[in-house]
């Protein structure tokens, strides 16, 4: 069981680390998190830090001290002074075998394609004109722009990462990669100074649209491109669109980090001052593949297969019947968090000892159990998986999804769902090596082509890496677009912003051919109401919270507000003559081919009344009725109400024996038919 930690902010910086060991993990935390000052009891999660940065913080430690340091271990012990007390622990126990170390390999030859190139490249031989793993990012710049120098950062920039000028061919049957000695990006500046301010923006994303849309020919070409697009003489948008099979969100952040001091490099005598790329992607590809095998690989393995021992598919009601192959197409609803819900966020994580990104993971996986009804509910989580300081800096397809499987069973409390999504969390980190890939690959026996491996839907919360900067008087800032694709059924991106200019928001990206986009709006909505519900109140348990919104509570509300008066003690018969004396001329009765009105419909039961009571029909007898739905239907149905007894409906498509049944079951003396 996890140690429960404080996450309270109330110790002061002053407290200095006692020994080498804190000073060390003090030095890490300051670079990690941009603070100047780290005293040996304050906590890691309150200074700012997070899972994404709690990942650099173990791989410059395990660099330091040559240990395997769990994640799961600055969560136990989140103080520099409680996570140094683990390190000198693990210096006197018996050491594990660490993983080997990155080498950078001769470029002689081909190499082999990591996991998730594999799979990448396999979806892009399938369908290679699909645009859902093409990754489009902007960034817009404001302030004077140098074109030139723009292209030479560009150019500096493909020779710093040999992802940009990586190419998949086959060899010996087998899929590649090759890295080229140079490559010339495609650029273009398109100019939308013409165009009305009022039409700028449609006209932008229909570039962006374009861009994305375009299908990359990944054995000939390395698969990205880029745009400048002009708005005003000193406003310009910058677009790049990347495959996945080279590219992941970290490798965007790093792209425009890297680029913007390039250029502002060129600009200045200085040049750039970025960090040394020791190894590069096709390294990683070579390790991952030398060490996940044998016993590493049977161990990952079996954690996953109990994990997800008889794991069932979540049944989220879609609008529309699922096409018998999955689609992408796709769009998206946004949504700002309010800035007292993203308090109120954090506080709930720091008195309940998790991280703001549980503390949404678990509302959300309460907002599908109150949609579909299941206790099992199993997400996809998407994590950076760079938590080797050598793979920091390479711009490549890293990101691994974790399969993450929450037990809502029993009506905990909140606080307890809290309690157990932590749990699954730092688990699924601890055995984040394993390969998404390689986990369908042992362990899905049989592959649904209409949905995606193990779950369909995906939660993900976004650090992003690249914050607004300034470099040489120009402003650059990322720019949101729409993207009319999805990978998955649907997919939840939250962001807990700390820059005063970015907003907190929920982004969910759903696949059109199964969502209406109203069914969207409503889910992202009522994602944000339980939010604040659980957050006002984590005690509760969590049938006590509802998904509706005050303004769903009065409509529904409005719409039972049904009642009437009605006579008392009228039958039908009785009510039905009262409005043909009120209304005689009036259509009453109509079945296409022909009609009767009020008053001959009130003629025609009368006649059939008195005939039915002549045979002998009194009150408290059955009369059947067989006959088709037309006209003579309700004429039969009010004569015999009118002669006092009650109608059994005897449908002319019933089966001949049900028809018996019932005529024995009721007792009726008599049946009305017709006559063809």
């Amino acid at each position: 069981r996890l140690a429960q930690f404080d996450l309270s902010p109330d110790t002061a910086a002053g407290d200095a680390p006692a020994n080498e060991t804190e000073e060390l993990i003090a030095g890490i935390w300051q670079d990690v998190l941009h603070v100047a000052e780290i005293g040996r009891r304050q906590n890691f999660f309150s200074l700012g830090g997070h899972s994404l940065l709690a990942t650099q913080v173990m791989s410059r430690l395990q660099v330091a001290t040559g240990l395997e340091i769990p994640l799961a271990d600055l969560f136990r012990e989140p103080t520099v002074a409680g996570l140094a007390g683990l390190v000198e622990s693990g210096r006197r126990a018996e050491p594990a075998q660490p993983l080997p170390p990155i080498q950078p390999l001769p470029r002689d030859r081909a190499f082999p394609l990591a996991y998730a190139q594999e799979r990448m490249w396999f979806l892009h031989q399938l369908a290679p004109d699909n645009a859902a793993y093409h990754i489009p990012t902007a960034v817009s710049v404001t302030g004077p722009q140098d074109e030139a120098r723009w292209r030479a950062a560009i150019d500096l920039m493909i020779q710093r990462h040999e992802g940009l000028r990586t190419i998949f061919r086959l060899e010996n049957e087998h899929p590649v990669q090759e890295i080229l000695p140079d490559f010339v990006a495609p650029y273009q500046l398109i100019d939308l100074t013409p165009v009305p301010d009022a039409e700028q923006d449609d006209q932008l994303q229909q570039i962006i649209d374009y861009y994305v849309q375009q299908p990359f020919d990944i054995a000939t070409t390395p698969a990205w491109r880029m745009a400048t697009i002009k708005l005003a003489a000193e406003h310009h948008v910058l677009l790049v669109v990347v495959h996945h099979i080279i590219f992941d969100q970290w490798s965007a952040g790093l792209f425009w980090n890297d680029l913007v001091l390039l250029y502002e490099g060129l600009l200045t005598a200085d040049g750039a001052n970025l960090p040394a790329v020791p190894v590069q992607y096709p390294d990683f590809a070579v390790w991952q593949r030398e060490w996940l095998q044998g016993e590493a690989l049977a161990q990952m393995l079996g954690y996953w297969r109990e994990q997800l021992r008889d794991v069932a598919t979540l049944t989220f009601p879609t609008d529309r019947p699922r096409p018998p192959m999955q689609t992408f197409n796709g769009d998206m609803v946004l949504r700002e968090i309010p800035a007292d819900l993203v308090g109120r966020i954090r506080a709930t994580g720091r008195a309940e000892n998790v991280t703001h990104f549980m503390v949404m993971l678990a509302a959300f996986n309460l907002l599908l159990q109150k949609y579909t009804d299941q206790q099992d509910v199993v997400v996809g989580v998407p994590v950076a998986n760079r938590h080797r300081l050598a793979v920091e800096n390479i711009i490549g397809t890293f990101v691994n999804s974790l399969v993450m499987r929450s037990d809502l069973s029993g009506d905990p409390t909140f606080n307890e769902l809290l309690a157990r999504t932590r749990t699954v969390t730092l688990d699924a980190y601890a055995h984040q090596e394993l390969p998404f890939e390689k986990l369908v690959e042992e362990l899905q026996t049989t592959r649904d082509f209409s949905r995606t491996p193990f779950f369909q839907i995906m939660f993900n919360m976004v650090n992003a890496p690249f914050e607004p900067i300034s470099a040489a008087g120009t402003d650059f800032s990322v720019r949101e677009f729409s993207r009319q694709v999805s990978q998955f059924d649907f997919s939840v991106t939250t962001s807990i912003s700390t820059h005063r200019s970015l907003k907190s928001l929920v982004t969910i990206e759903y696949n059109t051919d199964l969502f209406a986009g109203d069914t969207m709006e409503r889910l992202a909505d009522h994602y944000l109401e339980l939010l604040s519900q659980v957050t006002a109140d984590a005690a509760k348990p969590i049938s006590a919270y509802t998904i509706l919104t005050n303004q769903e509570q009065q409509q529904l509300a409005r719409w039972n507000e049904t009642a009437l008066a009605y006579p008392d003690a009228s039958c039908l018969h009785t009510l039905f003559s009262g409005q043909a004396a009120q209304t005689p001329d009036r259509i009453a009765v109509t079945d296409g081919q022909q009609q009767l009105t009020y008053a001959e419909l009130e003629t025609r039961t009368n006649q059939l009344a008195h005939f039915l009571q002549g045979k002998g029909v009194r009150p408290d007898m059955f009369v059947g009725l067989y006959t088709e739905r037309h006209v003579d239907m309700v004429v039969g149905l009010l004569g015999i109400l009118k002669a006092g007894a009650a109608y059994l409906p005897l449908d002319p498509a019933f089966p001949a024996d049900r028809l018996a049944y019932m005529l024995e079951d009721s007792a009726a003396t008599l049946m009305l038919t017709e006559s063809k």
